[in-house]
């Protein structure tokens, strides 16, 4: 029984990330920027191995806050209304840890984002134009 809701959580966190890759490989073939620095947070940010597997997923470093409560969040967009995004959030927010993409992982994290994206595309549940920019950055 305890097998089970391991393999459910780890079914579920690679389908976490792996829909959040797809909607960084969509944002971009729509022709908006993806690049730079990635920080993430929220209560999913308390699981190490959820993180990490975004960072897998991802191929990118992951930014953690010190403190990642989406209250943070709430307070620098209330703050902005007087003295911008930018200068409120950099005024807030204090650099937490790094979450670096382990090599020795991502390819099995690509392999599974190739499989759901073919497995989306043939049940016409994904634009051919996004699927193949997604085959695309995982064949590179």
């Amino acid at each position: 029984m305890q097998d089970d809701a391991v393999d459910g959580y780890h079914a579920l966190a690679v389908g976490i990330a792996a829909m959040e890759r797809l909607c960084f490989d969509h944002v971009e073939q729509l022709g908006f920027p993806t690049h730079g620095q990635i920080a993430v947070s929220g209560g999913a940010v308390r699981s190490r191995f959820l993180t990490q597997l975004r960072a897998d997923m991802l191929g990118r470093e992951l930014t953690v806050p010190s403190v990642a409560e989406p209250a943070l969040g709430m307070a620098v967009l209330a703050a902005a209304s007087q003295m911008g995004l930018h200068q409120a959030g950099a005024s807030m927010v204090r650099q937490g840890r790094v979450v670096e993409p382990s090599p020795a992982r991502q390819q099995q994290c690509f392999d599974r984002y190739g499989a759901l994206v073919i497995a989306l595309e043939q049940r016409g549940w994904l634009p051919p134009r996004l699927a193949a920019h997604a085959k695309g950055k995982i064949n590179r």
